[in-house]
């Protein structure tokens, strides 16, 4: 799989477009409650793969687990977030999903770094890094068609 970019969209132009509304409200957000709804509702926009650490430079309000979990949206994977739980915000069903996102994608980024390189990414090494057991390919299939839905991977 690798990341692709159709012809006729600007990337930076559209990512714009997304992030603008939550930079905006997240600007204006001055309590900590308004706050984490803003930042709940950006983690789980399914249009949303980057900017994470946009939204917490944006942020006027302090919450050490909001600024923890932007960070671990922005730079960690799931296995981060089970290591440590209690650090982060609480996250529904709809943002572990879009952390699952991430974190595969993450590991496609290493997999295409690698000092030989290779687009074949074994369900092995996905079920690895999502913690999931070994019956769960349909589950990867379904997470790996929501990423090729959102055009962030093709393969």
């Amino acid at each position: 799989m690798k990341a692709v970019v159709p012809e006729s969209i600007d990337p930076n132009e559209t990512a714009r477009a997304i992030l603008t509304p939550y930079l905006e409200a997240t600007a204006s957000s001055t309590n900590t409650s308004a706050l984490r709804a803003v930042v709940g509702k950006f983690l789980q926009d399914s249009e949303v793969f980057e900017g994470y650490d946009q939204v917490k430079a944006k942020s006027t309000v302090q919450d050490d687990k909001l600024y923890a979990t932007l960070e671990l949206f922005s730079y960690g994977t799931l296995q981060d977030y089970h290591a440590d739980s209690a650090k982060y915000m609480s996250l529904s069903e709809a943002q572990l999903s879009k952390l699952r996102q991430l974190t595969v994608l993450s590991l496609l980024q290493q997999t295409l770094s690698l000092p030989e390189p290779t687009t074949v990414v074994p369900y092995q090494s996905i079920q690895r890094v999502l913690e999931w057991k070994d019956d769960s390919q349909r589950d990867i299939e379904q997470l790996l068609g929501q990423l090729l839905a959102s055009r962030v991977v093709s393969g």
